[in-house]
């Protein structure tokens, strides 16, 4: 009994350590990522250093291979479509990302590739490059 009490206080003080480092560090850097789901749509949505936005951008281009949105700008504002199934509303600057899909109109398909991208774009932060 005493070793279990033990063993939960550890962990709970671990956790507890754990999460003020992961704010701390996060208010340090402005990092920010926000993911929103309804029933009719998927938003992805981040602030991080501006250092690493050349990165980001590089992926997204890699992604949309056919449009590059970035190609010899640091900033991008506007629809991108994948032939007539997908179609992505996309807002970025240097440090600032809003991507976001509208279910109702797009595929499953566009969907899981709209999750993907986000997730990916969230690794890519948290690596810092």
């Amino acid at each position: 009994m005493k070793n279990s009490i033990l063993l939960l206080a550890t962990i709970a003080l671990l956790s507890i350590g754990i999460y003020a480092f992961t704010r701390m560090v996060s208010k340090q850097h402005g990092t920010s990522i926000r993911v929103s789901e309804t029933k009719g749509s998927y938003r992805y949505n981040a602030s991080f250093s501006p250092s690493i936005s050349n990165a980001i951008h590089d992926y997204l281009d890699s992604e949309f291979a056919d449009i590059t949105p970035f190609k010899g700008s640091d900033s991008f504002k506007g629809k991108l479509s994948l032939g007539d199934t997908a179609s992505y509303s996309l807002t970025a600057e240097p440090g600032y990302i809003n991507f976001a899909l509208e279910k109702i109109s797009n595929t499953p398909a566009a969907y899981a590739k709209a999750k993907q991208i986000g997730d990916r774009i969230s690794l890519i932060i948290a690596s810092g490059r």
